[in-house]
């Protein structure tokens, strides 16, 4: 069996960044990323990740709290760059493939309209496709989604 993959959801990197009122589970986080690392699961920060957390930092009140958070997120993303990261990128072509899946609500089994009235949101599901594509593209099925959002991991 290959080794476990990982997707890192806006959940977990909002904790290990953190971004204040986002990072309620930071301990808990750090702990489950020390013990995946020392099995030597394999970690990939999606695209939807990204932007979300960015959203997510520009929406601090508090502008300091907001520039050092920026800060870390952007040491981060260079680490992921020059793969000093334990987290690598996800890189994929956003084209009718990933449109397709959307719609379709990747593998769940539900449409984005469906899920969109149901909880789960836009950027969860892209998360699917985006895991989705990769499974498709690697053949690796071991594939999740890590995150602290339950309806995003019951998914997966």
């Amino acid at each position: 069996m290959s080794r476990r993959v990982n997707f890192v959801d806006t959940s977990i990197l909002c904790n290990l960044i953190p971004v204040p009122g986002r990072d309620q589970d930071r301990s808990e986080v750090l702990k489950e990323q020390k013990a995946k690392i020392e099995t030597k699961e394999a970690f990939i920060l999606p695209v939807t990740t990204i932007i979300e957390t960015g959203n997510h930092i520009k929406q601090i009140n508090n502008g300091s709290l907001r520039r050092a958070a920026a800060n870390t997120f952007v040491e981060v993303l260079k680490m992921v760059h020059d793969e000093s990261a334990p987290w690598r990128l996800h890189e994929f072509v956003w084209g009718t493939n990933l449109l397709d899946l959307l719609i379709k609500g990747a593998r769940t089994g539900t449409n984005f309209v469906d899920h969109s009235v149901g909880g789960l949101g836009g950027g969860d599901l892209c998360i699917l496709c985006e895991r989705e594509i990769y499974m498709e593209r690697t053949g690796i099925e071991n594939v999740f989604v890590w995150a602290k959002d339950h309806e995003l991991e019951s998914h997966c």
